[in-house]
């Protein structure tokens, strides 16, 4: 079940990534960047998960 969350968790953020880099214009934009940053930490939570 875990996998399955941080898998839908990591889909959402990357939509909600693509759709705010659209909006903005630009992947440096702050919101952009913090969506972007919170993305990295799920994918690297799952990576951790994945190798344990």
């Amino acid at each position: 079940m875990e996998t399955t969350i941080s898998v839908s968790i990591i889909e959402e953020l990357r939509f909600a990534m693509i759709n705010m880099a659209e909006q903005k214009g630009s992947l440096s934009d702050p919101e952009v960047v913090a969506i972007s940053q919170q993305l990295d930490e799920w994918l690297v939570l799952a990576q951790q998960v994945a190798l344990h």
